[in-house]
């Protein structure tokens, strides 16, 4: 209700009815990333937090650079490269959760084709749905592993 009453009275966007898809898209995409920006916060914090404390990070500082310095320097690829994987858990999450306010704002998508196809019983358009979610998440998937590879070279272990 208070993001209602922020994009309406500050913004001028009433979010429901009326305006342009910009005005109709704020909301239901407001909803979405900050139901996904605590759990980001809270994995770029910690992975901070590991790299600050990683034995290439103080040998920086026994070395006389400075604190933000080094951390800006050395661990942000690294700290970043933790936040690739966590964005593409909640890419696929926030797919799920579209569905969801695809039907809560009446917006037609292909969450509430899949709803229609599965109140019909209409297999085909069901599993296309399905594919191309599944298809979706595989993509996300992949571009987090090649994002994370080119910000923290060094070796996984499998």
């Amino acid at each position: 209700a208070v993001l209602l009453w922020w994009l309406a009275v500050w913004l001028g966007w009433s979010g429901l009815v009326g305006g342009g898809p910009v005005e109709r898209a704020a909301l239901p995409c407001l909803l979405l990333a900050l139901a996904a920006l605590g759990p980001l916060a809270a994995v770029l914090r910690t992975s901070w937090r590991a790299t600050a404390a990683s034995p290439h990070l103080r040998a920086a500082l026994a070395r006389g650079a400075l604190p933000g310095r080094a951390l800006a320097g050395q661990g942000r690829r690294q700290a970043l490269a933790a936040l690739a994987a966590a964005i593409a858990a909640e890419a696929a999450f926030a797919a799920g959760g579209a569905a969801v306010l695809e039907s809560l704002f009446s917006v037609a998508g292909i969450g509430a084709w899949a709803v229609d196809a599965a109140r019909a019983r209409d297999w085909p358009v069901l599993q296309a749905v399905l594919f191309a979610a599944i298809l979706w998440c595989a993509l996300v998937q992949a571009a987090a592993g090649w994002a994370r590879r080119r910000l923290d070279p060094r070796p996984v272990a499998l």
